[in-house]
């Protein structure tokens, strides 16, 4: 995180994977406009929260009171995952399989894209299923914090409809 990441300490920080996400999520919550931090790189959303997390976990704490996250699918697919790589479908059955997605239901998407699977759920309205993926994305996090003394909440962000499609809150 560049070296302004303590201003942020007992305040809520959400972290955002894009403009449009920060905006999407301003429109539901209305939070000061110096809450937000915008990622210049998305492939660095590992690093970077890893780097809130250890800060947190530091003698001298200087961790947010709540951190929203606000990312796209592939993004929120990695922090679910905890791996920096874009995931692949196939490396996802156990996941989407906590999120109530059976095998049989990815059969179709197994040799696909997985940035495919998103519009399948969202207008076969399985919201549930999306809603457990953000749940299992925050669980992630907040079990790399050594005492849970920071709240997460992850909001996925669906670039297509240009809004928050689910939420682990």
């Amino acid at each position: 995180m560049p070296g302004n990441f303590e201003r942020f300490h007992g305040r809520d920080l959400v972290f955002c994977d894009s403009s449009a996400a920060r905006t999407a999520h301003k429109r539901l919550f209305d939070f000061n406009k110096d809450s937000y931090f915008v990622l210049d790189d998305t492939s660095l959303v590992i690093d970077n929260l890893s780097e809130i997390l250890a800060s947190c976990n530091t003698p001298s704490p200087s961790c947010p009171a709540k951190l929203h996250i606000v990312m796209a699918w592939s993004n929120m697919l990695r922090l679910a995952t905890w791996k920096t790589e874009k995931p692949a479908v196939s490396g996802m059955v156990l996941t989407f399989k906590k999120a109530g997605i059976g095998s049989e239901e990815l059969q179709p998407f197994l040799s696909g894209d997985i940035d495919e699977i998103l519009p399948w759920l969202y207008y076969s309205k399985k919201h549930d299923a999306l809603r457990k993926i953000c749940h299992i994305a925050k669980d992630m996090i907040e079990t790399r914090l050594d005492d849970f003394s920071m709240r997460a909440y992850c909001h996925l962000y669906y670039e297509s409809e240009d809004r928050i499609a689910a939420s682990s809150l």
